[in-house]
């Protein structure tokens, strides 16, 4: 996953430690949007995901909470990470268990948010790529329904004509097909010719 397509919000009433995080970030080469108003960063992340999300616990107005609220509503796979008080730690604990991947006890170290941050990026490098395998998974076995149901017209339909604009159609509705095209054998196998051809007319 590369740095360059890493976004990266910071959001802290404290105005310092955004505009600090905010330069430490952008110089190891992630995007990175910074606001040290929590009610502004409410409102963006109404209408905008992030990758990365780091977040004070007690802000005004809006706590950090109702920002991961916001989030998990998305159902987005944002990592979030939580800056805290020491006065706070148990909150912190408990935003850990609500879906919040780990948290930074106030006053922290730069290396510390670059070592927490790396961990979540892998974390979220995995999530990504497993859902990539699921999503292979189901399309593949799409393809293999779509083949079952094929192999059951041409077994079904005894009309050549009639199995294969059923073939066609199964194609066209399983596959997206734009066109197909079907040979058969011919000399023993060693020639094939085009005897059928079929354009989607909706593509």
């Amino acid at each position: 996953m590369g740095k360059d397509k890493i976004s990266i919000l910071i959001v802290d009433d404290e105005e310092m430690i955004v505009t600090i995080l905010i330069n430490f970030l952008s110089e190891k080469g992630y995007e990175v949007t910074g606001k040290n108003d929590p009610v502004e960063a409410l409102e963006l992340l109404k209408h905008t995901t992030f990758d990365i999300v780091f977040t004070d616990l007690m802000m005004p107005h809006v706590n950090g909470m109702e920002l991961v609220k916001e989030i998990r509503q998305q159902d987005v796979d944002t990592q979030i990470v939580i800056f805290t008080g020491y006065a706070s730690v148990d909150s912190a604990i408990d935003a850990v268990q609500q879906g919040v991947y780990d948290y930074i006890k106030k006053p922290f170290k730069l290396d510390e948010i670059d070592k927490i941050l790396t961990h979540a990026l892998d974390k979220l490098t995995l999530q990504r790529e497993n859902e990539s395998l699921h999503t292979e998974n189901k399309r593949m076995l799409s393809q293999i329904t779509m083949l079952y149901d094929i192999s059951n017209i041409l077994y079904q339909v005894r009309e050549k004509k009639y199995a294969v604009e059923m073939l066609f159609d199964t194609m066209a509705e399983s596959m997206h097909i734009h066109s197909a095209l079907i040979c058969e054998s011919q000399k023993g196998g060693q020639e094939f010719k085009a005897v059928y051809m079929s354009v989607n007319p909706k593509n």
